[in-house]
C-alpha cells in the first residue's frame, strides 16, 4: 500500500501534504477493513483505484465485506482529561479531517468509499 500511495504521489506530482493524506487516509481505512470487515481466517477482497477525471485527485476504496458506512458513526466524545482517553475510534475522524469530500455509497454487495485528500 505504501509503494502505491508513492507511485501514485509521483505520477501525480502531488504537494507533500496532499501524499501525507492519501497515505494516511488509505492506511487508516484498509486497516479497518482487514480489522473488522473480514472474519479473521477468511479471505479478504479489497480493490483501491485513483482517479483524477474531474480535476480532483479522488482516491475509491472499494470492499466486499458486509454493508458499513463509517460516516454514520458518531465521533467520540472529547476527552475531558487524560484518564478519559480512548484507545481507538479516531480513524474515520482522520479521514475526514485530511479529505477535503468523503461519501460512501453500497454497489453490488461491495462498500464504495471515496476521499477527495486535502491539500490538492
Amino acid at each position: 500500500l505504501a509503494a502505491w500511495c508513492e507511485h501514485l504521489a509521483d505520477s501525480h506530482a502531488l504537494s507533500p501534504s496532499c501524499a501525507h493524506a492519501v497515505d494516511l487516509c488509505l492506511c487508516e481505512l484498509v486497516t479497518n477493513v482487514i480489522d473488522y470487515a473480514y472474519p479473521a481466517a477468511g479471505s479478504a477482497s479489497i480493490v483501491v483505484d485513483a482517479d483524477d477525471a474531474d480535476g480532483a485527485l479522488t482516491i475509491t476504496l472499494w470492499d466486499a465485506g458486509p454493508a458499513f458506512n463509517p460516516l454514520e458513526t458518531a465521533p467520540p466524545p472529547a476527552p475531558t482529561d487524560l484518564a478519559t482517553v480512548r484507545i481507538g475510534g479516531l480513524g474515520i475522524e482522520l479521514v475526514r479531517r485530511f479529505s477535503r469530500v468523503v461519501s460512501y455509497s453500497r454497489e453490488g454487495g461491495w462498500n464504495r468509499l471515496c476521499f477527495t485528500p486535502a491539500g490538492q
